[in-house]
């Protein structure tokens, strides 16, 4: 081969879909790295993928260049999709091993929290949600993900936005620093979520927000006159922090808006007339302002009257569409008739009730009943209506036996001062989840749970051995609070566990511990100090959470490739939404039941007609006209099309025939191997060396067989 031929070499790529890229004239020194790179440029990115290359069934080797692999000339590469590997990504952007070269080990990735804005220059194009941590100014990126959504801009972020924020946004959250002016600001046009900061408060008069917007949010400290701000017309969702505390007679509120929300310090009588479209109306503690004259609209399913609230709602028309109600401070003159509001499913008491149930007759249909922090009454003899969920407040402490519980009851929480025996407590078969509060720290050996309970979490101070305790089978979240830190060695942990969690001072080896291999995700507290090198990591996890200093030293812990979260140090790499273009590995992960349910449905029938087809024209093109150029036979199969050969319906979608190296490779072997058997006339044996031999009584001679030639088989004639 010339000089001039090893200079260049002109590539085709092939893909599994069948896509084929051409590449003319590429520098044979170039790097594999390089050459990844640029195919890469030119074939859609795929989330949760990475794209592997390989020549000769071989993997490209990154470091070396095309000519010291052999790649000369006109060569095939074939190109499939590997699951990203997110352990080697977020070591990268914690700085081991950090190298240019090593960059595309982010490449798949769909959220990325950032330590510093330099890192986005290694930003993979499948990005789509992004969280920045340091604080500098966003004109300073030359180039954005193309497929970004969501942006996140952390505590410390205080630098103006004009002429930096990504087209393709649709949801950007400020964090807590930001304080800048959003007056002549160009939106992103497809801005449908923005939520500022704690620290935000400033005017929004001559502010353009995008048309798009449907969620508007502001922060704790937030409390500008609405007079002259022009809200878009859009807006769904609008909600205020703790210091809002204006007067809202000349606000203009969109007519569409469906949600408000007001904070804590809001205490402003309300307009007369609210958006007709309201759904959800949340007043704030300090709210106290009489509501008979708010003409409350039609359609509006959920009230919240903040614990301030002390205004009697005789001449209140609370409309037949109201499923939620959180009362205030105290109960309202007419209770009664409130609850005889048949369309009621959500009842709150304030903070003020802490009355008996017994002679209050809840609503047939009522779901969800919230009890307010001073609550404090048993509920022995109560009856209670089918509820679906049943939460305490801070108070609340009474001893649970004897108490019967709805027998639809699926969700159960308790408060913070609870700390009662749950041993004699008669639990709802159907409950599902069950949350004790902070002050809990009760055995739970004797305890029964229920047998479908899918959900356990405990409070801040529940710090008991669970050696000996039968936790529910079907357990699939188990939550600890701040202070446990009890061995698991001895726990048998159930097998359908799908979420561990380990609150702040949980410490102890997980070396002998039998982790579930259901077990999708495990989250490690700040406290959390051992080392995973001799830890059993479940092969389906999906997510490690550490919240404090603890990471792994990349190579030395054996974590599963189906990780798609990883999170430590500040640091969050995922490929989470990534389902919708699975990897090659993505497609084959199932249980043994689906394959076989594969096998069953593929297409046989298809290849069967195809082959019946074929042979015969295969026959006649290289028998008959003598053909002997397998160039031919490619030339005859790229021109043969589905169309007429399947039986109607047709399993498949009928396509035109694309080459490829290895649909090439099986169909030239199996034609010819066809051909040449067919053409054989006796193909298991060569009939000519076969004899056969007269056995006689005093000699035995051979002799050839006119019809099977000579074998060197014996043969007795008298048999």
């Amino acid at each position: 081969m010339s000089s001039a031929a090893l200079a260049y070499v002109d590539l085709q790529v092939h893909c599994l879909n069948g896509t084929v890229v051409h590449f003319k004239d590429v520098p044979t020194q170039m790097l594999g790295r390089e050459l990844r790179r640029l195919i890469s440029s030119e074939l859609p990115a795929k989330p949760g993928g990475t794209l592997c290359l390989s020549y000769q069934e071989k993997p490209l080797v990154m470091d070396q260049t095309l000519l010291q692999q052999g790649i000369a000339g006109a060569v095939a590469l074939s190109c499939t999709y590997m699951a990203t590997d997110v352990c080697r990504a977020w070591s990268f952007l914690r700085g081991m091993g950090f190298t240019c070269e090593t960059a595309d080990v982010l490449e798949g990735l769909t959220l990325v929290g950032l330590p510093a804005i330099h890192y986005l220059k290694y930003a993979p194009r499948t990005l789509q949600t992004l969280v920045l941590n340091d604080n500098e100014p966003l004109q300073e990126v030359v180039k954005w993900p193309a497929d970004l959504r969501s942006l996140t801009l952390g505590r410390s972020f205080d630098q103006p936005l004009q002429g930096g924020l990504p087209g393709t946004l649709q949801s950007l959250t400020l964090g807590d620093s930001f304080n800048q002016s959003l007056r002549g600001l160009s939106w992103p046009s497809s801005l449908q979520s923005l939520t500022l900061g704690n620290l935000y408060n400033q005017d929004l008069e001559g502010v353009s927000f995008p048309q798009t917007l449907t969620t508007l949010t502001f922060g704790d400290q937030f409390n500008r006159k609405l007079d002259a701000v022009c809200f878009p017309a859009g807006l769904k969702t609008l909600t205020f922090g703790r210091d809002f505390n204006r007067s809202l007679e000349r606000a203009a509120f969109p007519d569409g808006l469906e949600s408000m929300t007001f904070g804590r310090n809001f205490n402003h009588a309300l307009p007369v007339i609210l958006p007709s479209s309201l759904r959800s109306l949340k007043l704030g503690l300090e709210f106290n302002h009489s509501l008979d004259g708010v003409k409350i609209p039609r359609h509006l399913q959920s009230l919240t009257l903040g614990d301030g609230f002390k205004q009697s709602l005789a001449c209140v028309l609370l409309q037949s569409s109201l499923q939620s109600l959180a009362l205030g401070y105290h109960l309202p003159a007419n209770l009664e008739k409130v609850l005889r509001m048949k369309s009621l499913q959500s009842l709150s008491f304030g903070v003020g009730f802490n009355q008996s149930l017994r002679n209050i007759s809840l609503p047939d249909n009522l779901q969800t009943l919230v009890f307010g922090r001073t609550f404090n009454q048993t509920l022995r003899g109560v009856k209670l209506p089918p509820l679906k969920t049943l939460i305490f407040g801070h108070d609340f402490n009474q001893n649970m036996e004897g108490t019967s519980l709805p027998a639809d009851l699926q969700s159960l929480t308790f408060g913070c001062l609870f700390n009662q025996s749950l041993e004699n407590l008669k639990w709802p078969g159907g409950l599902k989840s069950l949350t004790l509060g902070k002050t809990f720290n009760r055995s739970l050996k004797k305890v029964c749970f229920p047998c479908g309970l899918q959900s356990l979490t405990f409070g801040a101070k529940f710090n008991q051995s669970l050696e000996k305790v039968m936790l529910p089978l079907g357990l699939q979240s188990l939550t600890f609070g701040h202070c446990f830190n009890q061995s698991l060695e001895a726990v048998r942990l159930p097998q359908n566990l799908l979420t561990l969690t380990f609150g702040a001072s949980f410490q102890c080896s997980l070396e002998e511990v039998d982790l579930p291999e259901s077990l999708k995700t495990l989250t490690l507290g700040e406290s959390f100090n051992q080392s995973l090198s001799g830890v059993a990591v479940p092969p389906s996890l999906q997510a490690l959470i550490c919240t404090g200093g603890f990471f792994w030293v990349d190579g030395c812990v054996a974590l599963p490739r189906s990780l798609t979260t990883v999170s430590c140090h500040g640091i969050t790499v995922s490929t989470e939404g990534s389902n919708d273009s699975p990897t090659v590995p993505g497609l084959w992960r199932k249980r043994n039941e689906g394959r076989q349910g594969v096998k069953k449905k593929l297409p046989l029938q298809t290849l069967q007609c195809l082959i019946e087809y074929l042979n015969p024209q295969l026959e006649v093109l290289c028998v008959e006209k003598e053909v002997t150029d397998q160039q031919e036979v490619l030339r005859f199969l790229k021109a043969t099309t589905l169309v007429g050969i399947l039986p109607v319906p047709h399993p498949i979608v009928i396509r035109t025939y694309q080459a490829s190296p290895y649909t090439a490779m099986w169909f030239t072997s199996y034609m010819w191997g066809v051909i040449f058997t067919r053409s054989q006339r006796m193909p298991l044996y060569d009939w000519k060396k076969i004899r056969l031999v007269k056995d006689s009584a005093n000699q035995c001679r051979a002799m050839p067989c006119p019809v099977l030639g000579e074998c060197g088989m014996l043969i007795n004639p008298s048999s």
